[in-house]
């Protein structure tokens, strides 16, 4: 900045001083945000262009903001939307306005300028109303549980059915079962809907297979053509081994140390009952990342003897056979002398 000096003085010769500093702006403003209020955003490409689908109303309005109080104009093809700028605000936001509906997306390239005249660099926004494009969707794959998961995000509040069948079509889990609704998520930009469906367990999924799921959401009501994914998913339904259990088998403390060692290489969490009753577990260890010893310090065991029973599950969720019974004897006294028989005599 220049620093200057403005001095005032009155008939009497009383003077007043003040120091100022002159800036000059030799930046112009940044678009950091801009688009359609009304639309989808199917992609983004840069942060310079945007694409936007319309598919039930041909109206829609642009807008944009920047890093300081600006105005704004947009190019492109007619009818051509216009800002107000009545005055300089960090967000601006044009007339309502209509996209033409053909094969070819209309684009638009906004710019802003500041107080000084500085112009932003432009950025585009491509729009294009198709009113019976297929319904777009984004398919969750499921994770590899015995109880998975299908999940879709759709553009448009349309009903979705799901059909889930072995990939070797030897058999049919769901044939075109609705999917619940399950709210609604943003999705590039946009308010999508959510649907989704949990298979239940391995009771329909009974052995290591890949299954292939395909959604349908119809948008009849909106005069749009139906939108189908199909994806291929595996679902691992095989329990892990066996685990066995070591420890002290005779103890005279109150707690013990025991490992649950198993030779599943997915195993991530272990159980420890007492008598092989759920109810009374001793504890549960679970990790995050597969292992195969898990371990039980000092937890309290009663007087007498104690039949201890492990489990561990795999990544799956799958839980293994239970294993062989573990007994350990806690002994709480010492030995009683009977009788003293002298030696020598």
């Amino acid at each position: 900045g220049i620093p200057f000096t403005v001095i005032c003085t009155d008939e009497a010769g009383n003077s007043a001083t003040q120091q100022l500093t002159i800036t000059y702006d030799t930046q112009g403003p940044s678009i950091t945000n801009y688009g359609l209020i009304y639309g989808s955003l199917i992609a983004e490409d840069t942060t310079e262009r945007k694409e936007y689908a319309l598919y039930a109303d041909p109206q829609t309005i642009l807008f944009a903001e920047a890093n300081e109080p600006v105005t704004c104009t947009a190019a492109g093809v007619a009818p051509l939307p216009s800002f107000a700028n009545t005055q300089l605000v960090v967000r601006q936001e044009s007339t309502l306005f209509d996209v033409a509906s053909g094969e070819d997306p209309h684009s638009y390239t906004i710019t802003c300028s500041d107080a000084s005249g500085r112009q932003s660099d432009g950025v585009t926004v491509t729009a294009r109303y198709v009113p019976n494009a297929p319904v777009s969707m984004d398919v969750t794959a499921p994770a590899n549980t015995r109880t998975p998961t299908l999940s879709v995000l759709t553009d448009t509040a349309s009903a979705c059915s799901l059909t889930l069948e072995r990939e070797d079509e030897s058999s049919t889990v769901f044939a075109s079962t609705s999917m619940p609704s399950a709210g609604q998520a943003p999705h590039l930009g946009s308010t999508w809907q959510r649907y989704s469906l949990t298979v239940p367990g391995s009771s329909q999924l009974d052995e290591l297979a890949d299954y292939t799921y395909t959604i349908i959401c119809d948008p009849a009501q909106q005069g749009r053509a139906d939108g189908t994914r199909t994806e291929t998913f595996s679902v691992d339904v095989t329990p892990p081994a066996k685990p066995t259990i070591s420890a002290d088998a005779r103890i005279n403390t109150p707690t013990l140390d025991v490992t649950v060692t198993t030779t599943a290489t997915d195993a991530v969490k272990a159980e420890l009952y007492v008598e092989g009753k759920k109810e009374e577990t001793l504890g549960v260890v679970s990790v995050q990342n597969a292992q195969r010893e898990f371990s039980f310090p000092s937890f309290a065991l009663s007087e007498g003897t104690s039949r201890l029973i492990a489990q561990v599950y795999d990544l799956a969720g799958n839980p293994s056979q239970l294993s062989e019974q573990f007994s350990v004897t806690r002994i709480t006294s010492g030995p009683t002398i009977v009788s003293v028989i002298p030696s020598g005599t």
